[in-house]
């Protein structure tokens, strides 16, 4: 009798229960309730306050009247869409790495051991040390934290040292430590990493599977991005879109002409003959194909190919056996789809051996040849005064948007050393990317609003620091113009103040990657040296 009364109490009470959380766990689709599942692992009911729509009308955390059109901030020309200070409640934990009060970020600090490799090729002035990029990273943060919309956010920095390293992960000999660094980022309760130079595609498809967003200075094929989506970005560009404007100056300002910018007697008066060297990797190699393919429609004829690998014990052997088949078919032009290092590699390989072509050097990490004149100075010089690039002609550094902005988290000239300029472009364009995207998808941060509201940023125009960004047609790398560039070993560059600089041919006229009809046919015309 007592046990057949409490199970009739009981039965409802538990239906109650059950019904109750049933209807908590999944409740209806409204205004400022979602159930997120955006990010690997996160699964809940979100109850927030809305944020007023970009333009809204209202002051912004950064003091600026807002309204239809105004940008969040007036020291970027790349910003997003203001919004009005924001009010009411975030949601709390909405992905790993998020919470009501902060967002973190990872740096994962490249070991003595990468850092020795790279400075044996590239001098530390040029890329840099970890105790200036965790302090240029920081000083960034402290500016957008304050003057960016986070919905009672902010983000914070943590940095640990990794296991792996890109040179490792690009080789293919990574995959182990990449997923012990990968794990390791995970249990820090990573949201987003930003490990700029000491990453790589590897490295962010560990990262990847565990729900963390981060972005490669590497410059994989537009379907690796696809794959990876929504974890995976670049300030700079797919190498299939790199491609496809490389493609529009081989066929229509290169091909047919016998004007070759080259002192080498043996290719002078010949017709142009042209080479493509790129690096042999299953992110780079699909691009070679959207080459070919483009150059084909824009009218021009098949080119010769050959490819390399990122491995630093055959560098020297591999340089010299390609310059050398490349000399012994006559190549008078050769355009490089290559790293920082190879460059110096090929042309001092060149010189060696008497051969002096035409080189086309196409974007370094995705970004355009952008702060680049203390690169140019590396190889050869009297190779490189035959070489074009593709990419923006250097302006002057404590002018740039990049260290401005720096300089406003960080005044002190005695106790702040940012990154040197090539590297603090690149450490910019990622912080200006990541906290845009974040204010733009609103106090409900996971993964999935970090992609779809990016796509709705205003970009930024040709003239900006980084040429033009369009985030249009779902782009997650938003580079989207360049100019066609020549090294002058005796020109002055306006980034430092020391000889050699690339200077701006065809009258500084600006094209664009996706838009081949923007690159006129004709011999470039480039200033004398």
């Amino acid at each position: 009798m007592g046990n057949s009364r409490l199970t009739r109490f009981a039965i409802p009470s538990i239906a109650l229960i059950v019904i109750s959380l049933v209807l908590y766990l999944e409740p209806e689709q409204r205004p400022g309730a979602s159930l997120s599942s955006g990010s690997i692992g996160v699964a809940r009911a979100v109850k927030f306050t809305p944020a007023a729509p970009p333009g809204s009308t209202g002051i912004t955390v950064s003091g600026i009247r807002c309204k239809a059109g105004v940008r969040q901030v007036t020291w970027s020309q790349y910003s997003p869409i203001c919004v009005p200070v924001y009010r009411g409640n975030n949601g709390g934990v909405s992905a790993p790495g998020v919470t009501s009060k902060s967002i973190n970020i990872t740096y994962r600090l490249a070991s003595s051991f990468v850092l020795n490799t790279i400075y044996s090729f590239l001098p530390k002035s040029v890329i840099g040390t970890n105790a200036e990029a965790v302090t240029t990273l920081n000083s960034y943060i402290k500016v957008f934290n304050k003057d960016f919309e986070l919905y009672g956010r902010q983000v914070k920095l943590q940095t640990f040292q990794g296991a792996g390293n890109f040179i490792d992960e690009l080789t293919g000999a990574g995959q182990q430590a990449a997923q012990e660094d990968a794990l390791r980022e995970q249990q820090m309760n990573t949201f987003a990493d930003d490990s700029l130079a000491d990453s790589s595609p590897v490295f962010i498809n560990n990262l990847a599977s565990h729900g963390i967003i981060s972005f490669t200075l590497w410059p994989p094929s537009s379907q690796w991005f696809s794959k990876s989506s929504p974890y995976a970005y670049a300030t700079g560009l797919n190498c299939d879109r790199r491609n496809r404007g490389a493609a529009a100056i081989i066929a229509k300002k290169l091909e047919g002409n016998t004007d070759i910018f080259t002192q080498d007697p043996n290719l002078l008066g010949k017709k142009r003959s042209i080479a493509y060297i790129y690096q042999s990797t299953p992110y780079e190699s699909p691009c070679e194909q959207t080459l070919m393919s483009s150059i084909r429609k824009d009218k021009g004829s098949p080119i010769s190919k050959y490819s390399y690998t990122f491995d630093l014990a055959t560098f020297f052997s591999q340089t010299s056996s390609i310059i050398a088949r490349l000399k012994a078919s006559g190549i008078t032009t050769v355009v490089m789809a290559v790293d920082p290092v190879s460059p110096t590699l090929f042309m001092n390989a060149a010189a060696q051996q008497g051969y002096f072509p035409e080189w086309v050097m196409l974007p370094i990490f995705g970004n355009g040849y952008m702060n680049a004149d203390p690169l140019g100075r590396l190889p050869n010089q009297e190779e490189m005064k035959n070489a074009l690039a593709i990419g923006d002609a250097d302006s002057n550094s404590f002018t740039q948007e990049a260290y401005k902005v720096f300089k406003m988290g960080c005044p002190d000239k005695n106790t702040c050393d940012p990154l040197p300029p090539f590297s603090l472009g690149i450490a910019y364009s990622t912080m200006l990317m990541l906290f845009s995207a974040i204010q733009s998808a609103g106090p409900d941060l996971t993964a999935n609003s970090f992609e779809s509201h990016l796509h709705l940023l205003p970009g930024g125009p040709a003239s900006g620091m980084f040429g033009q960004w369009s985030f249009v047609n779902n782009a997650t790398q938003p580079v989207s113009s360049f100019q066609l560039l020549k090294w002058n070993p005796k020109q002055v560059s306006p980034l430092d103040g020391l000889p050699g600089a690339f200077v701006a041919c065809d009258n500084s006229k600006v094209y664009r990657y996706n838009v081949p009809g923007t690159v006129s046919r004709g011999q470039p015309s480039c200033p004398p040296l």
